[in-house]
């Protein structure tokens, strides 16, 4: 039987110890990286499905108050505006346009809201602000007496 002659502190061809641990901790680094910009864009659309739900809710209740009251042209916009701090949203990047026009057969007067939002985003892709904007409308006949 042939006996196998071994060096007791020899180990095979590898880089040092402080080598890898160097390059575990860049690999750490990338993946990190690489997670917090899924985590922050994920929660960016979070923040623009919400921004868009609370504008669609602030249109829909503008758009009743100024079909259902008498003078409500002029309650509709404040209407709006509180619908959108409720929902937390900044007032200056808003924008609504309110306007009763005639529609449908025979013509009836009908409350059309027209809203946008700017949203600035969370995610640093570049230097500059980088901002999506929402978009909703609502649209509500007038009832006649």
């Amino acid at each position: 039987m042939v006996e196998r002659q071994t060096q007791p502190n020899a180990l095979p061809d590898r880089a040092p110890a402080s080598e890898e641990q160097g390059q575990s901790l860049v690999e750490l680094m990338i993946a990190m990286v690489l997670m917090l910009y899924l985590i922050i864009g994920v929660l960016d659309l979070g923040r623009a499905l919400h921004a868009y739900t609370v504008l669609v809710q602030a249109a829909r209740e503008a758009a009743f108050v100024a079909a259902s009251t008498p003078n409500g042209l002029s309650l509709a916009a404040a209407i709006f505006q509180d619908e959108l701090g409720r929902g937390g949203l900044a007032d200056e990047s808003a924008q609504v346009n309110i306007q009763v026009e005639p529609s449908g057969t025979p013509p009836r007067p009908t409350v059309v809201v027209e809203a946008s939002y700017t949203l600035p985003l969370l995610l640093p892709l570049t230097l500059v602000d980088v901002t999506v904007s929402t978009q909703a409308a609502a649209v509500m006949m007038v009832p006649t007496e």
